[in-house]
């Protein structure tokens, strides 16, 4: 069974929400640890890797980007969002979408192990 298709963006965002305060059930909270591990941001987003893994890996090399930038516009349809705790003020902030893209392909890049 194939994923759905995801939204076709070649160019990437540039969306960037510098400080968001708190994190939502949505948000893919960045970091290390247990914590990590069970908020259900991330869960969600481990399984949407899984289910476009194969998709994913069908691609030529060329094509991969704009996977990519549309995998990150399927997390912003949802509201979720890259967040990482600023460790002096506990609160949490928005990454660039150039860092979430680039956590995004090294998720791809790890999980296909």
């Amino acid at each position: 069974q194939r994923a759905a298709p995801l939204p076709s963006y070649d160019q990437p965002s540039n969306h960037h929400d510098a400080y968001g305060g708190t994190l939502n059930e949505e948000d893919i909270r960045l970091g290390r640890g247990g914590d990590t591990n069970i908020h259900p941001g991330n869960q969600r987003y481990r399984q949407l890797v899984l289910d476009y893994m194969s998709e994913y890996q069908d691609l030529p090399c060329n094509k991969k980007s704009a996977f990519i930038n549309g995998f990150l516009q399927l997390i912003r349809n949802y509201g979720g969002r890259f967040m990482k705790e600023d460790v002096i003020s506990g609160t949490y902030y928005e990454i660039p979408d150039k860092e979430a893209r680039e956590k995004i392909a090294q998720r791809f890049r790890d999980s296909k192990k």
